[in-house]
């Protein structure tokens, strides 16, 4: 498995993971014959985990101005939504007796599914914010050739305090990702 870029994604797949890990047990225990034990509270949480998942993902997706981001946070949630209703009809069927190979293969295919869509969440998600110092750092880089223009005092002062401002923001962000990062190197 890929190391995890940041704190943030690692703080967040980190128990999804471990929840996500035990119901995968559980399905290799079911492939050699072994009987499920009940799952639905285990399955339960993680549902509920994932419903508030994609709530946030939602209002951030229409809170962001980036139609890429938004795009992809749509695929990546609409993924893990499905993929916990295969959790929760998995858990159903086995808790009924069902050890056939289709709630199995729900099971699993849920799990995955979930692992999956909120790594792709959170990776997205990562990538518009670095878009976001991007752009502050080409607002800058656009702004810098109207230095060439300024003619007095006033212009001189208007000019400084925009880059000042843009620059101090750019600092903010680039200070908070590189605290995120977990990869020293990448500091």
């Amino acid at each position: 498995m890929r190391a995890f870029p940041t704190m943030t994604i690692q703080q967040i797949l980190d128990p999804v993971v471990q929840q996500v890990s035990q119901l995968a047990i559980f399905h290799e225990e079911s492939e050699a014959g072994r009987s499920i034990p009940d799952i639905t509270l285990p399955v339960q949480g993680v549902c509920t985990a994932v419903g508030n998942l994609v709530k946030v993902g939602q209002d951030t997706a229409n809170s962001s101005s980036d139609e890429k981001f938004k795009a992809e946070m749509g695929v990546a949630l609409e993924i893990v939504k499905e993929s916990s209703e295969n959790l929760n009809q998995a858990a159903q069927m086995l808790k009924e007796g069902s050890t056939s190979l289709e709630a199995r293969n729900k099971l699993i295919d849920g799990t995955k599914g979930i692992l999956t869509g909120t790594s792709d969440l959170l990776i997205s998600y990562d990538e518009s914010e670095v878009k976001k110092i991007v752009r502050a750092c080409n607002n800058i880089k656009d702004y810098i050739p109207n230095a060439a223009v300024i003619a007095c005092q006033e212009d001189y002062q208007t000019f400084t305090t925009s880059v000042k401002s843009v620059s101090t923001n750019i600092l903010i962000r680039v200070k908070a990702r590189a605290d995120d990062l977990l990869i020293e190197l990448n500091r």
